[in-house]
């Protein structure tokens, strides 16, 4: 999230010098970087959260379980407590837990005095914690990542579909729709679609579960966030 010449960046799946690289092709100067927001250790989310934070100079923020997986040895963090807000630069972020196979996995609200953003990704299962903390954002971050029968009659291995499937796993497209469904209303600007599989997934099914629920809560816009390049700025 930006803010004139202040942002966040939450998590940091890629290696540092690719990070850098979508950042330019975004037009967003390092410089503006105030912080590095981590939701959860699994190497997708923080691979390159130390070399990154080390060459920009920017405090990574984490919950202590998430601190204290081995993926982030050498990564000095800065503890989040779910529930529990505190300033980043010009804004005010609150982590919430998450179902997910993590040791402490959180997403997050940020909101700037003017607009809130609501982000959450790998998420095994729908919580009242959740449909509490995206109520009332103009924006939503949101994993959609699979389709229940493409996952069904796709190529991964029983025990993997299991996993994806269950609480600890991720959101099916129709489970995204129900939370968008709870927590959508007529000052919601923009929905991005996230964390897509590849395989599992595409973004047609994605972006029509989510509409067939959006039809009544006015004007949102739906993206579908992008696997290899920055996806489109949005503005809130």
């Amino acid at each position: 999230m930006r803010s004139g010449e202040c942002a966040l960046l939450i998590d940091c799946g890629l290696p540092a010098r690719e990070i850098k690289r979508r950042m330019g092709v975004a037009s967003l100067d390092e410089g503006f970087i105030e912080a590095i927001l981590l939701t959860h250790e699994h190497a997708d989310h923080v691979r390159g959260a130390g070399p990154l934070s080390r060459s920009i100079g920017e405090t990574v923020y984490a919950t202590e379980g998430t601190n204290g997986a081995r993926s982030l040895n050498g990564v000095s963090c800065t503890p989040v407590r779910p529930g529990v807000p505190f300033d980043v630069g010009p804004f005010v972020v609150t982590g919430f837990s998450l179902p997910h196979g993590a040791r402490e996995p959180v997403g997050y609200v940020v909101s700037d005095g003017d607009s809130r953003l609501g982000y959450a990704t790998d998420i095994g299962s729908v919580t009242l914690d959740l449909l509490a903390a995206l109520d009332s954002c103009d924006a939503i971050i949101l994993e959609s990542n699979h389709d229940p029968d493409m996952l069904a009659t796709g190529p991964y291995p029983a025990f993997l579909k299991k996993w994806i499937k269950g609480p600890a796993g991720h959101l099916s497209n129709e489970d995204t729709a129900l939370v968008i469904e709870a927590v959508a209303h007529g000052g919601l600007k923009h929905l991005v679609l996230a964390h897509l599989s590849k395989v599992n997934n595409t973004p047609e099914l994605s972006v029509s579960s989510a509409k067939r629920v959006l039809r009544g809560s006015g004007g949102a816009r739906i993206t579908v966030a992008s696997h290899d390049e920055p996806s489109e700025k949005m503005a809130i």
